[in-house]
This record gives C-alpha cells, structure tokens and sequence, in this order.
C-alpha cells in the first residue's frame, strides 16, 4: 500500500475522528470517559514536543526537514475542544499525544523504521480511559512515497494493540477505574484503594484553584510513570522477546528503555541510547 513519508513540519498535521476524556460539568462535577469534539491541529513539527517526545533523522531529511520515524509523538499542548468547555481541557491539552504508528521497515532511518499512517488514518491519540487509534493526517505538502507491506500493517497494529492494553491494565488495576462493571474496586485492599483515591480522586471539596492544581498534578504523576516508565518497559521486553518471530532487526523494534523521544531516554537492551520506544 502506497504511503507517505512524514516530515517534522508545519504542513502535515494530525486531527482526531474520535476522542474521550474526563470533564468537569458545571458545577464542578468531574465525569469520566466523556466523548470530545476535536484534537489538533497535531503539527508533525510542534515545538512544545520536541525535546521530549519527537522521533526524528539527526541526518535524514524529507522535504526539507527531519524525517519522522515510527513511534513520533508530536506531544505535547496540542489544543482540544470539548463541549461544554470546562477546565480538565487544559489539562488534557498539558499532557496530549498524537502517535505515528505504522512502521515501514524496509525503509530505516538511522536505523528505526519510517513512520507513516494506514493510508491517512489510525494516529493513536489521548484518550481516556485508554488511546484511541483514530487520528488521521492532513498533508498539505510531501513528496516522499513508500510502500507498506502486510508485514508493515500487522507489525503496526500490534503496536497499537500493545499501547491501548498497557492502557486498560493501568486504568482498571493501578488507577481503580470502573468500566461498566468492570472493575476490581471491590478486590482492592482498603489500604490501597484508599491511596487511588488520595492520588487520583477528582472529587476533592475545594475551590477551583485548588481542584485544578490537584488534578495538574495527578496527571502528571500518572503521565510520567505509565508513560516514561512501565510502558517503555513492558512494550521493549514484548518486542525484544518476540524479535525472532517479528523478522525485524533487534534494534528497529521498540527496546526496554525508560523515557520519550530521541532525546529523553535511557536504553537497557540492546544498549544503544537511540533505541525506539513503542509509548
């Protein structure tokens, strides 16, 4: 399947079909998983990710600018819009992702697969209580073309599979939440439900102030160790352990390693800094 090749730019941007989060609804009631109206525009190029989140060629160039590998993340601030407006936009603007997840392995950049999109669609975006694969890609320039082989399009979904499932088990287990009646909130030693609250509760009796600090702080400290630690992790020890059956080289597939990005990460396996990361 013909594909683009994805440059870190202004003139290629993501948007989402699709999206959840938690809202507060006047007066201040927090409400979970509520259906949004829009993420984006998602500029390949956003400043505010790219010292933290961007995977990119040091060398390699596509029309001008840095080539995007897979796993990019054009990260953080990208704007979102929800009906009613309420102030946990904000904070999930703070914290926001927009993921390129299509590899195309017969093309490396300095070493990681290309990044690219099943014809324009499924970019995995922020969502609650788990990310969604419908963002999609609006091109206004591009000249770089590849091809994505069936190899290419499994190899993504299961990337995709892999950051959503990390998701779910985080939500139900570490955060406590309740889908339907899914929930181990009754398995839960008192001890520990007691911390989920304190830690993730939005229902504090406080002024606004206070509420909005709290849950900036929440989220930050959820942000960075599903997203910067276990995820990283558990994703590179999925993949490095099935790299035989992948067919993949070792070090194009994501590897046990802790951080975001080219820039912000520590690899333990297989030793190199520049390791790809699957979250």
């Amino acid at each position: 399947m013909l594909c683009l090749g994805l440059h870190q730019g202004y003139d290629q941007f993501g948007l989402s079909a699709f999206t959840m989060h938690d809202q507060w609804i006047p007066p201040p009631q927090p409400v979970k998983f509520v259906p949004g109206f829009v993420e984006g525009p998602a500029f390949m190029g956003y400043h505010p990710g790219r010292p933290l989140s961007h995977k990119v060629g040091v060398n390699t160039y596509f029309d001008g600018c840095p080539a995007i590998q897979q796993g990019h993340d054009v990260g953080y601030m990208i704007p979102h819009t929800a009906i009613p407006k309420n102030w946990m936009i904000l904070i999930n603007s703070m914290f926001s992702k927009h993921k390129v997840m299509m590899p195309v392995t017969s093309v490396l950049i300095e070493g990681k697969p290309m990044g690219t999109y099943l014809a324009a669609y499924l970019g995995l975006i922020c969502a609650s209580p788990v990310s969604l694969p419908t963002g999609f890609v609006i091109c206004l320039r591009g000249t770089v073309m590849s091809y994505l082989t069936l190899k290419d399009i499994i190899l993504g979904l299961s990337f995709i599979a892999v950051d959503v499932m990390i998701d779910a088990i985080w939500s139900v287990i570490v955060k406590g939440d309740k889908w339907g009646k899914l929930g181990l909130e009754k398995s839960m030693p008192a001890f520990y439900k007691k911390a989920l609250e304190k830690i993730f509760s939005k229902t504090l009796k406080a002024s606004n102030p206070v509420r909005i600090t709290r849950n900036i702080l929440s989220k930050l400290a959820d942000h960075l160790v599903k997203s910067w630690i276990v995820s990283p992790l558990v994703s590179g020890v999925i993949y490095q352990t099935a790299q035989p059956l992948v067919g993949v080289p070792r070090a194009a597939l994501p590897t046990v390693s802790i951080g975001r990005g080219s820039n912000i990460k520590y690899t333990f396996f297989p030793g190199k800094s520049s390791g790809n990361t699957a979250n």
